[in-house]
């Protein structure tokens, strides 16, 4: 998330699907609830590392939406269903042919990221999980950047030292200073052109990775 992809629209598309079913409420009450939803989903999404815990996270940020709307408040059910349908990730526009350049130049890529256990099957969906020699998520792990572990994952399953690797991410703390931590080389992408902090390298997009690749 902010590297690869984004999320599309989420707000306009729960409006839409929980009106549908009839809670209909304005935008501003959505997006809120759904501010909640995200920040338990990031507070807890390290259980879900194994199908059964995923389920039991979904089932949990249906209530935290459900909870977080004003009457007319969805079911659990309805609530998910919104949830499962309404937050669809997009790649960013330049990221397809960035990593098809990074992958002609003959560099294997992985996947170091804060996600559960569903990253493969979103970036499958996406089209660009051939890309990946590996993709590591920190649910899986049991350990989240910065922490070294993830970091260390990826590396151990592309059998690559970590002086030769270069990690690249938006976040200054997680990823900058994450893989520095385990000796690797960092670039931030900062899509939003403002200065994101850190001592890292900065490129706008992927498509700068792709030309420091190259």
């Amino acid at each position: 998330m902010g590297t690869l992809v984004h999320l599309d629209r989420p707000v306009p598309r729960l409006v839409e699907l929980l009106g549908a079913s009839g809670c209909r409420h304005p935008h501003e009450a959505v997006a809120a609830a759904l501010w909640a939803e995200i920040r338990h989903y990031r507070a807890n999404l390290h259980r879900g590392g194994d199908a059964r815990g995923l389920e039991e996270l979904r089932d949990e940020c249906a209530d935290v939406l459900a909870a977080a709307l004003p009457p007319p408040r969805p079911s659990r059910a309805l609530a998910r269903d919104a949830l499962l349908a309404g937050l669809r990730f997009r790649l960013y526009p330049e990221v397809a042919t960035a990593l098809a350049r990074i992958a002609d130049a003959g560099v294997p890529m992985a996947v170091v990221s804060n996600w559960d256990l569903s990253l493969d099957a979103t970036l499958t969906d996406l089209g660009v999980e051939r890309r990946f020699a590996a993709v590591v998520t920190s649910a899986e792990i049991g350990a989240a950047k910065p922490d070294p572990a993830p970091f260390l994952a990826a590396l151990a399953a592309m059998g690559v030292a970590a002086p030769r690797a270069l990690h690249c991410g938006d976040d200054p703390r997680l990823d900058c200073a994450g893989a520095r931590a385990v000796g690797m080389r960092a670039v931030t992408v900062a899509r939003d052109g403002a200065a994101p902090g850190g001592s890292c390298p900065v490129v706008a997009d992927l498509g700068g990775l792709a030309d420091l690749v190259a």
